[in-house]
């Protein structure tokens, strides 16, 4: 129909539809005055949602302050089309309000338009307070949390990002991810992560946590517990971050592990085992955690209780137990054992175990021990570590302790005894001078001999094994030991001497480096062996030579090897035999001689070797490292020879003084001269061999060592300062310990030696010093 101010048509809605729609439409006139038929033939009803009535003026009805009010005054004042949001009773309208407008542009009246948005605007109310609720959570994490497009600009950075990196929010929105986070080395592997999703829609860590480090403002680098999750949206992709700072966990963690290798380090440093036993409420174990080591020594069974594994020596399960429920009961403050173990092949070792209870959260202790408390037991952990070593080593000091004490007991008696038997067997040795004795008496004779040179071996070992450590070294010719040895063995093999021993001696052999006063002691331990594992019936062989091996230095070695063809050793004897004490001989052996000989042989750096077996014999073979630069030495005269010499009768008699303080050594001694030929003096003292010297003015001085008021390498001085030569002299001793002075013209015969030593070593040294 035409429109009465503007003859334009006018849009009309029935009054069904008005009616069913959320909205009101009305027209004012000029006056703001609602004009009838106004609401496009719509019911005027309809105008009850706002108390509107026809011919009513708005600003009278809702006021000419209230928002339409002022809508509609602005208006028919020629103002522009508004549009606001009008509360109306307890609805909310989306209200627009336009001039109309007639053909020359005055205003006319006023179309007013109003949709209720009430269900929209408390929807967008609520979202609203939802978006704000979780922009509050967010910015209250203690996470940092940043939201970034594809370009890796930040759409949105907490305040737990402003706390981590330094940035406020307003300067992370104008900035990148690589700009403020991303440390420099990483960003290349960042941007090509984001391209990679791009365009296959998939990222190797999104959905994931990760560790990586991260930079702040500072640049600080740290590292941080990072998780991105991709999150579609209307305007396109974008990536929720979060990130946590784990610097004081990852600090956590090293020291932890720090201490756990620091820990693991010293257990296997001392091959020891860790375990950590779950208990029940009376002390019995659940269930154990062990590492390799703590398998290997105490077994598979680890999880039983200790006493009843399987390893345990049944003699020590009692003390495993008592000491294990000590500590449970709390008694005691630790569980602390040492123990023996049994393996499969019966082989006896030694463990010790040390373990503690520990609290668990919800144990009701007030202390950090368990000890004299009565408490629910939960948890124990400890080590084990291999013990059968130490015991070993303590078996070894106890031995040798006993050595020790056994040399201190025999370095007492050794002088005076060596003494007595040097007289026993001199005197022996005369009484068997004349050719007519009856044979029985000369047998009676070489039993005396045997005895004294068993004696004299019996008081050695036991000097060399009271003082380990104590080799004297030298260089020394292994023939003239080997005939020395043989001499002073004869009355000791007895009838197996001749054809019954064999020696095979290299022409040339060179210098060995050890003492030569031990080897022959060694050598006449292995030889005194021999004889008894033969009973009288048997060969023995002695063998010396260069070797084809060396030592550890690269030396060559000398080897001197006693092989007998008695009845051998079965393994066990073989094994020990080399133990001090151990013998198979009964109350004949001491148990000293082969382990004398090994560690004789160990300290001058040799190695001894014993092969035997039952039915085979046995060989004993010391190999000694030959004297660094030495020659080799070719045959020399023999003791034999020296005998010879001594039987010769010189234009004029030898001078020899004898100086011993010893009774019977003395006389016995002077009486062996005198049948050798020589003119003789002998005295007990040094000051009496100062006044014998000038009057006798001797070619030889026989000197014991061990005098009243001074040692005879004392007297052996003043006795040439006042001769005014290098008079020989000859120092007899029964001290192991003396070591004779590094003259020209001095030999050593340590007690008790054959009188025909002497007498050879006599002439000798006359021979010598002559020309």
């Amino acid at each position: 129909m035409a429109d009465e101010a503007g003859g334009e048509s006018a849009f009309t809605i029935d009054r069904q539809t008005l009616d069913a729609l959320p909205m009101v439409v009305f027209e004012l006139d000029a006056d703001g005055r609602l004009r009838p038929g106004a609401c496009g033939g719509g019911h005027p009803r309809n105008l009850d949602r706002w108390g509107l009535e026809v011919g009513e003026q708005v600003a009278e009805v809702l006021g000419a302050e209230s928002r339409l009010g002022r809508m509609v005054q602005t208006a028919l004042e020629g103002g522009l089309r508004s549009t606001l949001d009008v509360p109306l009773a307890d609805r909310t309208y989306l209200t627009t309000v336009d001039p109309r407008r007639d053909e020359t542009g005055a205003v006319v009246g006023v179309v007013v338009v109003g949709i209720d948005v009430t269900d929209a605007r408390e929807f967008r109310s609520r979202l609203e307070s939802r978006d704000e609720q979780l922009r509050l959570l967010v910015d209250t994490a203690l996470d940092a949390v940043i939201t970034i497009d594809v370009a890796s600009r930040i759409l949105d950075w907490n305040t737990g990002a402003e706390r981590l990196f330094g940035w406020t929010r307003d300067e992370a929105l104008e900035m990148t991810l690589g700009e403020t986070v991303i440390p420099p080395d990483l960003r290349a592997a960042h941007e090509a992560g984001m391209k990679r999703f791009l365009a296959s829609g998939e990222g190797p860590v999104l959905g994931k946590r990760i560790e990586i480090e991260a930079i702040d403002r500072a640049g600080r680098r740290f590292p941080i517990e990072l998780a991105i999750n991709p999150i579609p949206t209307p305007g396109g992709m974008v990536f929720s971050a979060f990130l946590r700072d784990i610097t004081t966990r990852v600090e956590a963690e090293r020291r932890l592990a720090s201490s756990e290798y620091r820990l693991r380090s010293a257990l296997d440093a001392m091959r020891a085992g860790a375990w950590d036993l779950q208990l029940d409420s009376v002390g019995g174990v659940v269930s154990a955690e062990a590492d390799e080591r703590t398998i290997e020594l105490v077994g598979e069974d680890v999880g039983m209780m200790p006493a009843a594994r399987s390893g345990v020596h049944p003699d020590d399960r009692a003390l495993v137990s008592r000491a294990w429920l000590a500590h449970v009961s709390g008694t005691e403050p630790r569980y602390e054992v040492e123990y023996r173990v049994v393996d499969r092949d019966g082989v006896i070792g030694w463990r010790r175990e040390l373990g503690m209870l520990v609290r668990e959260e919800g144990d009701d202790a007030d202390g950090a021990s368990f000890a004299g408390k009565f408490q629910r037991p939960r948890r124990m952990i400890g080590m084990v570590t291999e013990e059968t070593a130490a015991h070993q080593l303590e078996d070894t000091l106890a031995a040798a302790r006993k050595l020790e004490a056994v040399g201190q007991v025999a370095s007492g008696f050794a002088h005076d005894l060596n003494n007595m038997l040097a007289a026993v067997l001199g005197n022996a040795t005369l009484a068997a001078t004349p050719p007519d004795l009856p044979e029985r008496t000369r047998k009676a004779l070489e039993t005396i001999k045997e005895s004294v040179a068993r004696g004299r071996a019996l008081t050695q070992n036991l000097l060399m094994l009271g003082k380990p450590g104590r080799v004297k070294r030298g260089q020394v010719e292994p023939r003239a030991i080997i005939e020395s040895t043989i001499e002073l063995a004869r009355p000791i093999l007895g009838a197996v001497l001749g054809e019954a021993l064999t020696v095979d001696v290299e022409e040339e052999i060179p210098k060995i480096e050890c003492d030569g006063n031990q080897l022959q002691q060694a050598l006449l331990n292995v030889l005194i062996n021999a004889r008894d594992a033969l009973h009288g019936v048997g060969r023995i062989t002695l063998r010396s030579g260069l070797s084809d091996e060396q030592d550890e230095r690269g030396r060559p070695m000398v080897f001197i090897e006693i092989i007998d063809d008695g009845p051998g050793m079965p393994p066990d004897v073989l094994e020990a035999a080399t133990r001090p004490f151990f013998s198979t001989k009964g109350e004949r052996g001491t148990g000293l001689g082969l382990a004398m000989v090994d560690g004789f042989v160990t300290e001058c750096g040799g190695r001894l070797a014993i092969e035997s077996s039952p039915g085979a014999g046995t060989t004993v073979r010391l190999l000694l490292p030959a004297a660094r630069g030495a020659a080799m030495v070719g045959t020399r005269r023999s003791a034999a020879g020296s005998a010879e010499a001594a039987g010769e009768s010189p234009d004029r008699p030898l001078q020899v003084l004898v100086v011993e303080d010893h009774p019977l050594l003395r006389p016995m001694l002077v009486e062996a001269l005198i049948n050798g030929g020589c003119q003789v003096e002998g005295v007990g003292d040094g000051d009496a061999a100062m006044d014998a010297a000038a009057r006798l003015q001797p070619d030889v001085v026989v000197l014991d060592v061990n005098l009243p008021g001074r040692r005879g390498d004392e007297v052996a001085l003043a006795l040439r300062e006042t001769l005014g030569r290098e008079t020989p002299v000859i120092f007899i001793t029964g001290n192991a310990d003396f070591v004779p002075p590094a003259w020209t013209d001095v030999v050593l015969l340590r007690k008790p030696f054959e009188l025909h030593e002497m007498l050879t070593q006599v002439f000798a040294l006359v021979g010598r010093s002559q020309g």
